[in-house]
């Protein structure tokens, strides 16, 4: 049994609210839902009140959301390759479904943070499945969890309450085999980096011409293009979390830095290395539209990244072992 929280403007859509007074028996406990737009298209965003684990959902199926949410669910879950055994079992527990009122402002606000950084994302990755969008939001630290990742807290959480041998079955080649809304990208630039950080076999993109924003951007920083050397151990404290004293642009870098290194370290990022991070450079005050690219060194040990819009570029180390390694243990 759990509830489904809903926003007042979601409720209006959904049905009156109950009064719901039992504690949620699945893993990920109650949903927190409110509707989102992107561009002219509705969907619905929703969040799991203990991991913070998003699911996207067309807003079609607001009325029924009770009957059709644990399918958008089970999509989400095979995506982060968790075995069906346990998915089947946490969603035996939502047999039992309860539609209420928000009642944290904590889960609020992280609907309102991923709400944001979709409509940021989707600006900057024109023509991307807006799905496959959100997925990359598992990989995003989050505040109330002590900055860990929605997927990495799932998975400890189902862990916990269904014990089974976690050890993942083969992913799903693309995310269209676990839903169908789920596509693949398309194909994109693809370098390899070398030990030394040069980058070599380079794959070139379909050609087209460069947007307005680009030009611009690409103009400006055309005689200041920056390298970062970046060790991410330096934003960490003896326990290896970010200090809640860090500074707002040190917590700017570190969350940038680790993202590249999230996505380069996590299944998503094998064979693909156009990652899900955008450019955070303004050079002449306009923000550079590029997504950054990046790749493993020869070693293992370097992460190389750069912005193929503005030049941006740098070196990522001491990520083995912090939040963002995404690596299988």
């Amino acid at each position: 049994m759990y509830a489904l929280r809903c926003t007042k403007k979601l409720l209006a859509r959904v049905g009156s609210p109950s009064a719901v007074d039992e504690p949620a028996t699945t893993a990920l406990g109650d949903w927190f839902a409110q509707p989102l737009s992107l561009g002219r298209q509705r969907f619905i965003l929703l969040a799991a009140e203990r991991s913070r684990l998003p699911v996207l959902m067309p807003a079609r199926n607001a009325r029924h959301i009770a009957r059709t949410f644990p399918q958008e669910l089970v999509a989400v879950l095979e995506c982060l390759e968790i075995p069906s055994e346990v998915i089947g079992r946490e969603i035996d527990e939502m047999q039992e479904c309860a539609i209420a009122a928000t009642n944290n402002r904590s889960v609020l606000g992280t609907l309102n943070d991923f709400s944001f950084l979709l409509r940021s994302m989707m600006e900057r990755c024109a023509g991307r499945d807006p799905f496959d969008v959100a997925l990359s939001l598992c990989d995003a630290p989050v505040g109330p969890l002590g900055y860990d990742t929605p997927d990495r807290v799932t998975v400890r959480l189902l862990t916990a309450a269904w014990p089974h041998d976690m050890s993942p079955a083969a992913p799903p080649a693309t995310k269209t085999e676990a839903r169908a809304v789920f596509v693949a990208t398309p194909p994109v630039a693809r370098t390899t980096v070398d030990g030394g950080g040069a980058a070599t076999g380079i794959t070139p993109p379909r050609e087209r011409a460069p947007r307005p924003a680009e030009a611009a951007v690409t103009q400006a920083a055309h005689t200041t293009v920056r390298t970062w050397i970046t060790d991410i151990r330096h934003f960490l404290d003896e326990m290896g979390r970010i200090p809640d004293d860090l500074p707002g642009p040190a917590l700017g870098v570190a969350m940038f830095v680790g993202s590249i290194a999230a996505w380069v370290t996590s299944p998503r990022g094998v064979g693909d290395l156009r990652t899900n991070v955008a450019c955070r450079w303004s050079p002449a005050g306009r923000t550079c539209p590029g997504i950054i690219e990046a790749g493993l060194s020869g070693d293992g040990e370097t992460i190389f990244w750069h912005c193929p819009v503005c030049g941006d570029n740098g070196q990522v180390r001491g990520w083995e072992g912090t939040p963002w390694d995404r690596r299988r243990r």
